[in-house]
């Protein structure tokens, strides 16, 4: 039985270790029929370096945002809670002029037979949260069909030919009333992902 073995990585190796696992297979073999220029070789070598360089500083900013944010997230939830909403929260660095981040106003859409577990919470609150967005996805789409929708729609024939979708959605302001909903409904809610701005 064969074991995998364990490779311990330092953070500040990833982008290396990236760019040797993206490094073009040894090409003997294998004809490419894309014409090779020469003459550039500095120029394409620095473009190579900096796309690498770059590469290691996406991975390492979304590590260092991985780890950072739910401590925002924490203290975001906490001044909500205490009446001191606020969409964005600026975070002072000691060696830099810190970072911001800024909480999304946008949630993901919920399936529609959340509804009854949001209505049993909530209520008649939940009239004033949320929307219910349809999504009407047309099935037969040949000059027929639009032909036949043009001259005659009845209910059986709209049902035939249309699929209506119904999903629900946050109403504006819900991201600074979500807070005193009760933990049954902020379960079945997601936030969108919140931006950082470098100061």
């Amino acid at each position: 039985m064969a074991t995998a073995a364990v490779v311990n990585i330092v953070p500040t190796d990833i982008g290396s270790m990236l760019a040797r696992l993206s490094a073009p297979a040894d090409p003997k073999g294998k004809k490419s029929k894309v014409p090779v220029v020469a003459g550039y070789g500095p120029a394409v070598d620095e473009l190579v370096r900096r796309k690498h360089a770059f590469k290691q500083a996406e991975t390492e900013l979304a590590m260092a945002e991985t780890e950072f944010l739910p401590t925002a997230r924490r203290l975001y939830e906490e001044r909500a809670r205490q009446g001191n909403f606020s969409k964005s929260l600026s975070f002072a660095g000691e060696k830099t002029a810190g970072a911001r981040v800024a909480f999304s106003d946008r949630f993901s859409a919920m399936p529609v037979e959340a509804k009854p577990a949001l209505v049993e919470a909530l209520g008649e609150r939940y009239d004033v949260l949320f929307d219910e967005a349809r999504t009407l996805t047309v099935r037969k789409t040949d000059d027929d069909s639009i032909g036949f929708l043009l001259q005659r729609l009845g209910p059986d024939v709209f049902q035939e030919f249309f699929e209506v979708k119904v999903a629900i959605k946050p109403k504006d302001g819900f991201d600074q009333r979500q807070f005193d909903l009760p933990e049954s409904v902020r379960g079945l809610v997601t936030q969108f992902k919140p931006s950082v701005t470098v100061l």
